[in-house]
């Protein structure tokens, strides 16, 4: 689920811009959506948020992954890329981004129902007018992605959950026009058994979506990412 949390990063630095200048880092809390945090310079785009709080609904993470989101996350934000043409040079920024949730985030609400993109038709039958997933309860996450001259990387995370135990690598190459960024990543997770006794239709979705299970039963899912297609394929991968 952390490579979703990376879409909620890559979604705020694609944020639109606003006239204000860079606000000093001593400063209260504050909320609002991810426009707020953006400032825009003649020659400057920056991003800038001290524990700034965005409800997840308000980003585009449940189109990312295909499923209802709820709670809030504290962004902490500080990134920097030239305007050229008036445009954000995505390929030349700098800086970081930490996202931590507040409380419980859950991703699914127990009615909506998980879609996916399946091209074979034996599996696409099968799964038919979508996969009944439940939810998943988050009770701790945090993350920090650093970026480098336009190379993004997923550097600290930490994921608490009774549902379900989840690793990922993730690295971007951000491109000038930020749709045409490239990605790769590893995804390693396993449902708990305390999912299992909660919700076991929950369990049982999450053992078949597709992953390569390692001998240690967690599965493994290799992610591309390219000129705005994201592809998920079923093979074993290695996080450093």
């Amino acid at each position: 689920m952390r490579l979703a949390l990376a879409a909620v990063v890559i979604a705020t630095i694609s944020g639109c811009g606003s006239d204000k200048k860079p606000a000093p880092k001593e400063r209260p809390q504050t909320s609002g959506p991810i426009e707020s945090i953006v400032h825009k310079t003649d020659v400057t785009y920056r991003l800038d948020a001290v524990r700034h709080r965005v409800p997840l609904a308000s980003t585009p993470l449940a189109g990312w992954i295909g499923l209802p989101v709820s709670g809030e996350v504290e962004l902490d934000a500080d990134v920097t890329m030239p305007l050229v043409d008036n445009k954000p040079a995505y390929d030349r920024a700098n800086g970081t981004i930490a996202v931590h949730c507040i409380d419980t985030c859950q991703i699914g609400d127990d009615v909506a129902k998980l879609k996916p993109d399946i091209k074979d038709p034996t599996t696409a039958a099968f799964i038919g007018d979508g996969l009944d997933v439940g939810h998943l309860d988050i009770t701790g996450l945090e993350a920090t992605v650093e970026i480098k001259d336009g190379h993004a990387r997923l550097v600290g995370h930490v994921l608490k959950s009774a549902d379900i135990i989840v690793d990922v690598d993730l690295t971007a190459q951000l491109a000038a026009d930020l749709a045409a960024s490239t990605g790769s990543g590893c995804i390693h997770f396993k449902p708990t058994e305390a999912l299992k006794q909660r919700s076991p239709k929950t369990y049982t979705v999450l053992t078949l979506v597709g992953g390569v299970p390692d001998d240690a039963g967690t599965i493994n899912i290799t992610v591309t990412s390219a000129n705005g297609a994201r592809g998920l394929k079923p093979a074993l991968c290695v996080i450093p």
